[in-house]
């Protein structure tokens, strides 16, 4: 079937869930308080990505190349939901040429989970193809970021739980296997995962 997998072009620098807006208050931290600032920002970001591997969502927008040996079929599913938009679909030759594909030859589906990238009927996708990473498709994945953009409010209350049980329990981190406190919120949150990744 050939290889494929995915390489993060940027991510969003901009967090959904900010340490002054969500996390002090969240604690019960003074806005003056800054000495757990860095530490707190720090487990943000962790805890984000870990929802996100999670569930095969983006939290935040991402650009991101997603790279096959060749085409499969009709349709070219895109890990990391939601799909926002394709920025183009790219074929490498024999002669290590890359071309873009014409967007009149296909459309996108951004209502599946994942999303897709399919081939219209009276097209087919190029052929003259070298034997390895061949095709490149580069996107747009995640929700914007600002917390009033998702979908589901369980997934910032998770992080932010998470959050203050690193913070009180285990500076160092724990594990989140390990969380009692969480397990019903993490069963109902891995409901959510894509099926794809």
């Amino acid at each position: 079937m050939g290889e494929m997998y995915i390489n993060g072009v940027s991510v969003g620098t901009t967090e959904p869930i900010t340490v002054s807006v969500n996390v002090k208050p969240h604690l019960g931290f003074a806005s003056g308080f800054t000495d757990d600032d860095t530490y707190l920002g720090n487990r943000l970001i962790a805890n984000r990505q870990w929802v996100e591997g999670r569930l095969g969502i983006s939290l935040v927008l991402r650009t991101v190349d997603l790279f096959m040996d060749r085409f499969h079929g009709a349709t070219i599913l895109l890990p990391w939901y939601p799909l926002v938009s394709v920025a183009g679909v790219f074929s490498t030759d024999i002669d290590n040429t890359e071309t873009e594909f014409s967007s009149d030859d296909y459309f996108i589906d951004t209502d599946k989970k994942p999303g897709r990238v399919i081939l219209n009927d009276s097209a087919t996708w190029p052929t003259d193809l070298r034997s390895h990473k061949a095709v490149r498709v580069r996107y747009v994945a995640g929700y914007a970021n600002t917390v009033s953009d998702f979908p589901l409010k369980k997934y910032t209350d998770f992080i932010l739980k998470k959050i203050a049980l690193d913070f009180f329990k285990n500076r160092m981190g724990s594990s989140l296997e390990n969380d009692t406190e969480l397990k019903g919120l993490i069963s109902e949150i891995a409901t959510e995962r894509i099926p794809w990744v």
